[in-house]
């Protein structure tokens, strides 16, 4: 009898242990929960989502010195472009994407230094983005279509200059509905993220 009212007692012993480790999880989980908010709270009020400002394709944009405007944008079958501007190099690391169905956007910006500086515009970080699908500009293609090199001009003052960034989009990238109707779709070049996100609406060719 001592015996089985022993085993009785460790059963019980067993099932408490295992409501309070259960118990004890389901705080921890609540703790790292409630901390997990806090710090999403605190990292949001300290890095709020910065103001949008949405400009126009052929909207002057001016800043200290520089005016710069996108004055043409469309988008086009790789072979046009390739017919059109430049032919793509043969790049062994992206054979998977050159081999899909490639669709090119080509931005048209004009650049114009009303200062009484010389001023560089910069451009390294101006990305293409429609709903989901982002990209950054083809450094390849921008060599090949532009009288420039790097990643920003310089501009003297009372000058203007222009030049293309070519954006490349892949089929694997896009739903099919979407895919077949890109023309449809709204585009923008982003030219900051923060503090300010700074954007310009394309009206892309129909």
């Amino acid at each position: 009898m001592k015996n089985i009212s022993a085993g009785k007692e460790v059963e019980v012993m067993n099932k408490r242990l295992k409501k309070i480790l259960i118990i004890l999880g389901s705080l921890i989980g609540i703790a790292v929960v409630v901390l997990s908010v806090k710090r999403i709270t605190y990292i949001n009020n300290k890095y709020p989502n910065p103001p949008i400002v949405v400009f126009k394709q052929g909207e002057d944009i001016q800043g200290s010195n520089l005016k710069i405007k996108v004055v043409d944008s469309d988008i086009m079958d790789k072979e046009v472009f390739e017919k059109n501007y430049a032919e793509f190099d043969e790049n062994p690391d992206n054979e998977q994407l050159m081999n899909q169905e490639m669709k090119v956007m080509v931005v048209k910006f004009n650049v114009e230094n009303n200062g009484d500086k010389i001023s560089r515009f910069v451009f390294a970080n101006f990305i293409a983005q429609s709903g989901g699908w982002s990209n950054g500009w083809n450094l390849e293609m921008y060599r090949k279509i532009n009288d420039y090199n790097e990643n920003s001009i310089e501009v003297k003052p009372g000058e203007s200059k222009e030049l293309k960034l070519v954006y490349c989009m892949y089929k694997s990238q896009f739903k099919k509905s979407h895919w077949n109707n890109l023309e449809s779709r709204k585009f923008y070049i982003i030219m900051s993220s923060y503090p300010v996100n700074n954007r310009i609406e394309l009206s892309i060719k129909r």
